[in-house]
């Protein structure tokens, strides 16, 4: 692609995708390697006057391929919203005229001001808090949590294969492993960890085609009170239990909100959003490269588990804070997860079983200096 058509294509999809019109956008085109380009982009701190949306065309000679980069600094969006960027990408090389044709697409603005005057925090507050009674949020590490920096990161891509025998989604099969190795590594059967998912449910017009932060985020209760029931009925009351909550997944302020307590574990879900093939156009092929963005996720939870698909399968994330939890207890649980996924589809069997196949986990202490070691005694 030539620079003076990457450049007029960019700005047509900067007007037309309301994401980005009134953000400062830099637009820039060099030779280089795309991996030094990466590390150097997620490197910036951005000074005042400087843009922080940023296009950048690359030619990297070495492996005779152009990419085209868009780094969007201090802003979170959701998964689709790299659909949206990628299909208006896309329309703006075919079609450059039509890109601008059509209703104006919905502000986030107008969407968010909406929620405020249309949702009742304190009646979500007052559901959670009763949702929550007589559970704990303590599944990671017992004790308070004191001030931790570091943070750490495995990795691994696997394919999960949904039982269909039990007729439930992926993002059941996922919640319930998840669930399970917990509660092998926290010796628990009724503990409480926030969950996040795409947040484009809400009857509100035009959802579907706007950019912007849309995750909703909720709480989810895991309860086992017998470990021999079967596998089948678990994953089926985890279903159920995920779909019950639509009414009152807020946006992640209101689960920050004072008066609930601290969550340790966040689970992201990243299913069912759009993965664009390698398509042609006149004489260039685009592919979209998802498997090079990348996200410096740092939430003030003690986990935090990313599951999403790609199209060379699915791809797991653990981002931990050592203070709170050692490198060996969370490669110990990261291994039960992934040993989980992979025996959940057997016959069906007590859900014990898989808790006991999992490598066993020392005592669940917190490990930073800076953390006071005191045991809670609801869970003790």
């Amino acid at each position: 692609m030539d620079p003076p058509r990457y450049k007029q294509c960019s700005q047509l999809q900067v007007a037309g995708q309301v994401l980005l019109p009134t953000t400062a956008v830099s637009f820039s085109s060099f030779d280089g390697c795309i991996l030094n380009h990466i590390q150097q982009t997620k490197a910036v701190i951005l000074t005042p006057r400087q843009r922080n949306v940023r296009f950048s065309l690359i030619r990297d000679k070495p492996s005779g391929t152009t990419f085209l980069t868009i780094a969007i600094h201090h802003a979170f969006c959701d998964a689709f919203t790299r659909y949206l960027l990628e299909r208006d990408f896309m329309r703006a090389l075919d079609a450059p005229d039509d890109i601008q044709r059509g209703p104006p697409k919905p502000w986030y603005r107008d969407f968010a001001q909406y929620l405020k005057t249309h949702q009742d925090d304190e009646k979500a507050f007052k559901y959670w808090n009763d949702y929550i009674k007589g559970s704990t949020t303590e599944v990671v590490c017992r004790g308070p949590l004191g001030p931790t920096r570091e943070h750490s990161i495995l990795t691994n891509s696997m394919a999960i294969t949904v039982p269909k025998k039990y007729q439930v989604g992926l993002g059941a099969v996922i919640v319930t492993a998840w669930s399970l190795a917990l509660a092998q590594h926290s010796g628990l059967f009724d503990f409480v960890f926030k969950m996040g998912k795409l947040g484009r449910s809400y009857p509100y017009p035009g959802l579907d085609q706007m950019g912007g932060p849309l995750l909703a985020t909720s709480l989810f209760r895991f309860r086992l009170t017998d470990t021999e029931e079967s596998i089948q009925r678990i994953l089926r009351s985890v279903q159920q239990e995920l779909a019950s909550h639509e009414i009152y997944e807020h946006g992640l302020k209101t689960l920050h909100s004072s008066g609930l307590p601290p969550v340790q574990s966040f689970v992201n879900v990243k299913l069912g959003t759009h993965t664009m093939q390698p398509t042609s156009i006149g004489d260039m092929t685009v592919h979209p490269r998802p498997d090079l963005e990348s996200w410096d996720v740092q939430l003030p939870t003690s986990i935090y588990l990313e599951v999403a698909q790609e199209l060379s399968g699915t791809r797991m994330k653990m981002c931990y804070r050592s203070g709170h939890i050692g490198h060996q207890k969370a490669q110990l649980l990261f291994e039960n997860f992934h040993d989980i996924l992979d025996n959940i589809d057997g016959e069906d069997f007590g859900v014990g079983q898989l808790i006991r196949k999992g490598k066993p986990v020392d005592n669940m202490t917190c490990e930073s200096s800076c953390i006071s070691k005191v045991t809670n005694p609801e869970i003790s």
